[in-house]
């Protein structure tokens, strides 16, 4: 947790303490009196263009004005009012952590490293109480986005506070800065990851209802085209007496789906008290999830199946119609590196299946062919490749309104059993043994 530090005034106490004489313009000397969007991009464009703001210095602050522009723009994506409120609340408590840092880099040039250590003790004292202001009046009632996201980033805030200088203090990004980007980027990310949910959720609600895929909280179906090849018009039935839905609440499984697969992969190894798994990743493409998994879970043998087609759905996006040959170029060099963790099956999702064993599968990711008819396929082919006396995960890619081929084949394999749909798409479940 963070430290506790006292004092609702602490920002008027920080700009009293560094209102010392400055050699710039008055855009960052605002900040004392407010804190708008504005004056923060008007600071920060004023030390982008000072000769004292290292270039390190200045690609943090281009990354962070970046964030924040998206991070407000993010806030009007939300569903209901309580998450715009709630997303308002934690930009503004971001605007109030880059404004502070901002201030002290521009007070801090020409300054002694001892006064601006001094300074800096100032900011992190504004930055932290500012944060128990918010966490305090957001602890109860429907603030639900507010302080999960404030909640889920704590640690990692602590930890960056203790952190040692690994560089000449002239090399390095002043604390309090280099906090307020952390805590900028990574709110965003929580921000975002939850409007994701609520609209998910919603969704896929609507689709129940409707007991078809429909579109709702997603836009209207022609929008998905400009990711390149799609699916969208299909009809795809979802008949009453499907799955028990459940959006993923827990933070080691929300990200894109390298990192979750990764964690989903640790977490059958936990359950089942160790061991090597094998994985089958359906879908390879150049291997970029491959390589994720090889170099983030030492425990898993991956045996990656992809018929290098492209125009069957197989291929990401714009990719579709791509000449095959570079994709399978490009994944047989990279499988060979994986040496005995790795081997690479240029076939079809049902020939690969027939050529292995029966009960030898440990997890299966299926992100191939998106169309309804080859992932029921998948499903039903390697269903009894899956071990039937341990403990399996399934998961899979693109479970969305774009591909409804997937969500209508995975209504359909799973009957009244547990789905898991989480952030990039994923859908998945764990398979207990068969007793």
């Amino acid at each position: 947790m963070l430290p506790s530090h006292g004092g609702s005034a602490a920002f008027v106490l920080f700009t009293a303490f560094v209102s010392l004489p400055c050699v710039y313009a008055a855009t960052c000397e605002g900040l004392t009196t407010l804190e708008t969007v504005g004056q923060v991009f008007g600071c920060g464009e004023e030390l982008l263009h000072s000769n004292s703001t290292s270039k390190a210095q200045a690609q943090s602050i281009r990354e962070v004005l970046v964030v924040l522009k998206d991070f407000r723009e993010a806030c009007f994506q939300g569903l209901h009012v309580n998450t715009v409120e709630g997303c308002q609340t934690l930009h503004s408590l971001v605007l109030e952590w880059v404004s502070v840092a901002l201030y002290q880099l521009w007070t801090c040039e020409g300054l002694s490293h001892e006064l601006c250590g001094q300074v800096g003790e100032a900011t992190h004292q504004a930055q932290l109480t500012s944060w128990q202001i918010v966490k305090k009046d957001h602890s109860t009632g429907s603030a639900g986005l507010v302080s999960r996201s404030m909640e889920a980033i704590e640690d990692l805030i602590a930890a960056e506070y203790r952190k040692k200088p690994s560089k000449p203090a002239s090399a390095e990004l002043l604390p309090a800065w280099r906090i307020a980007r952390l805590v900028t980027k990574e709110l965003f990310y929580w921000v975002t990851a939850l409007i994701w949910r609520e609209t998910q959720w919603q969704w896929l609600s609507d689709s129940l209802t409707a007991e078809k895929v429909v579109h709702t909280a997603w836009g209207e179906p022609d929008e998905w085209l400009r990711f390149g090849e799609t699916d969208c018009h299909a009809e795809a039935p979802l008949l009453p007496g499907g799955p028990h839905y459940k959006m993923n609440e827990e933070a080691r499984f929300t990200g894109l789906r390298f990192q979750v697969l990764a964690a989903l992969l640790k977490e059958l190894r936990d359950r089942r008290g160790g061991g090597e798994l094998v994985l089958i990743e359906v879908g390879v493409f150049i291997g970029e999830l491959s390589r994720f998994i090889i170099e983030h879970t030492d425990f898993v043998r991956l045996i990656g199946v992809d018929p290098f087609k492209g125009a069957d759905g197989t291929f990401p996006g714009h990719y579709s119609n791509l000449h095959p040959d570079l994709p399978l170029h490009r994944a047989s060099q990279l499988y060979d590196s994986f040496g005995e963790r790795g081997f690479l099956m240029p076939t079809t999702s049902v020939e690969a299946a027939e050529s292995l064993p029966d009960n030898s599968v440990d997890a299966l990711f299926i992100d191939g062919c998106h169309l309804y008819s080859c992932v029921k396929n998948d499903l039903e082919s390697w269903r009894p490749k899956l071990r039937k006396n341990a403990e399996v995960l399934v998961a899979g890619h693109d479970f969305s309104p774009q591909w409804p081929g997937v969500v209508q084949a995975v209504h359909e394999e799973r009957g009244l059993k547990d789905v898991t749909i989480s952030t990039d798409w994923l859908f998945w479940w764990f398979e207990p043994p068969i007793t």
